[in-house]
């Protein structure tokens, strides 16, 4: 009677795992009650499949294992969005995953412990209760953590998250394993079993523990960093309509004084003085030119960071020249795109600002070919960067606050699975982004 309990819960617990797994790692299709019914429906039939194949050992090897593969790819393929080639390829990644697991716990206790493949997985005994708790246990964890890498709340690139994420439930895992290892060696000795019974869930709290705390922790830090960028963007727009304001109070000036100069130059013409009106016209085209006309895209964003980056050349002495053939709309992550234009900019302006005034110039240049974005910053040297300094390290001996830029240019561009390359021509260090519009979150 114990026997078929346990192996109905088992069955239960893993259409309910598996299910649940691709129904968190994909978005569901349809509304929500639907969803669910779907779900449950799928969790039902998987169960039943399982329950008759336990009971039931096909003919020929493997036919279980194929037709419960199939299973998970109709439901995910029929019942969920995302990128059809990750739901074809997930369910074969989760049950090669369970697998993996299920055959190293099985190879592992019986070359440490002797106990036979039968003894183990098919003859009912306190070891196969054991063993399949365990496998269950750790293919829960396995499919968590590829849950929250894909979900993307946790930096695995940080040692002390891809400690705490992996490697203490592994650790955990491990300590629970040998444990239980020693109960099968002692042979169940009840004066042993509580403290083994101790040890197991001390570990499974601790690591749950700090598994929350890590993730309280990391979700918290996401926050803060959310906020100052909102404050960054918020300086960045207000810094832009400062900027703005006064161009346009630049203008009006120039405007009200034009009428003036034009009037002068007809009467110098009217007088036959055309080499003062020649004059006056220089003075006058030189004028405008020192008036800088804000970018005014359909992209606001895309305005700010620019427009802010021209008003910081212009305060360090250097011209800028900035060409936008494409609006960057479809990118909708705006702190990526200050970081990324910001950044490109500001190495260019830092360089320049030490510069003689012949060479303070640069270019900023984002266009489009099919579907990707190519985004440019130029600027002109007096000698060769990467010759001295082919790995860009910067010089300042304050580090921690400066040197950050390229590699917050080249973080930006490895979460797109984008390219970036650095070259010299013509007397100019260019940097050139190349971002694919299809793989950007937005559009997956």
């Amino acid at each position: 009677m114990y026997d078929y309990v346990f192996e109905l819960g088992v069955n239960l617990f893993q259409s309910f795992m598996f299910i649940g797994f691709f129904y968190l790692f994909f978005e569901p299709k349809y509304e929500k009650v639907r969803n669910i019914m779907l779900f449950l429906v799928f969790v039902i039939f998987n169960f039943s499949i399982s329950t008759y194949f336990t009971y039931n050992p096909p003919y020929h090897i493997l036919i279980d294992s194929i037709i419960a593969v199939c299973f998970f790819e109709i439901y995910t393929l029929t019942c969920l969005k995302g990128n059809t080639i990750l739901k074809i390829v997930m369910p074969f990644i989760a049950f090669l995953i369970n697998t993996i697991i299920s055959y190293g716990f099985i190879n592992l206790t019986s070359f440490l412990s002797g106990l036979t493949f039968e003894s183990i997985v098919l003859k009912s005994s306190v070891y196969r209760y054991i063993f399949v708790i365990l496998v269950n246990i750790v293919n829960s964890v396995a499919f968590l953590i590829l849950l929250k890498i894909k979900q993307k709340d946790y930096n695995l690139k940080k040692i002390s998250n891809l400690i705490a994420f992996i490697g203490i439930p592994i650790l955990a895992m491990t300590i629970i394993y040998v444990t239980t290892y020693i109960l099968i060696l002692t042979k169940y000795q009840m004066n042993i079993l509580p403290y083994i019974i101790i040890i197991c869930v001390s570990m499974l709290i601790i690591a749950a523990v700090v598994w929350y705390m890590m993730s309280k922790i990391s979700k918290d830090n996401n926050i803060k960093t959310e906020l100052k960028l909102s404050e960054l963007r918020a300086d960045m727009y207000e810094k832009n309509i400062i900027s703005s304001n006064k161009q346009i109070e630049e203008m009006s000036k120039i405007k009200h004084d034009i009428s003036n100069q034009i009037s002068s130059i007809d009467q110098l013409i009217v007088n036959k003085n055309y080499n003062e009106a020649h004059n006056v016209c220089i003075e006058l085209i030189e004028r405008m030119k020192l008036v800088y006309t804000p970018i005014n895209t359909n992209n606001p964003v895309l305005n700010a960071v620019i427009n802010v980056e021209n008003e910081k050349a212009t305060k360090s002495g250097v011209s800028f020249k900035a060409e936008i053939k494409d609006e960057m709309i479809e990118f909708k992550n705006n702190t990526d795109l200050i970081s990324l234009i910001g950044n490109m900019c500001d190495n260019a302006i830092e360089y320049l600002s030490s510069c003689s005034d012949s060479i303070k110039y640069m270019e900023l240049s984002i266009s489009r070919h099919n579907n990707y974005f190519i985004i440019s910053c130029k600027n002109k040297i007096d000698s060769s960067i990467l010759a001295d300094n082919p790995d860009l390290i910067t010089s300042k001996t304050d580090k921690a606050k400066h040197g950050k830029g390229l590699a917050i240019i080249k973080d930006v561009v490895n979460k797109y699975n984008g390219n970036v390359s650095f070259l010299e021509n013509n007397g100019c260090f260019i940097i050139n982004v190349i971002l694919e519009s299809l793989i950007l979150p937005e559009n997956v």
